[in-house]
């Protein structure tokens, strides 16, 4: 996985078939996912939950390096991703609900 990249999986579940595509073009809606994103990360997580997303996901640092840079346990960094993980899914349904398509 490429972790600079930005990726749907933060949604918790494929968004892919969910997302509308008006005129068969979807840099529009990237754009504002992203845009999406990174305000919840400077919202919505703790320092160290910001921290652990900003090293492992822009910087592309390892667990194991991250825990070591911050001298904690690589279990606390990966506690800190797996909850950012989880702010970020909730805050980010919250914000597609205008293109999210309704659930069956």
């Amino acid at each position: 996985m490429n972790r600079t990249s930005f990726s749907l999986e933060v949604f918790g579940e494929s968004v892919s078939n969910r997302v509308y595509s008006l005129r068969g073009d979807n840099s529009e809606y990237i754009t504002y996912l992203k845009k999406l994103l990174h305000s919840a990360i400077e919202r919505e997580l703790t320092e160290c939950q910001k921290s652990a997303v900003n090293k492992f996901y822009f910087e592309g640092m390892s667990v194991t390096d991250i825990a070591r840079e911050q001298r904690v346990n690589k279990s606390t960094v990966s506690r800190n991703l797996k909850r950012a993980r989880q702010k970020l899914s909730l805050t980010m349904r919250y914000g597609l609900s205008p293109i999210y398509l309704d659930r069956d």
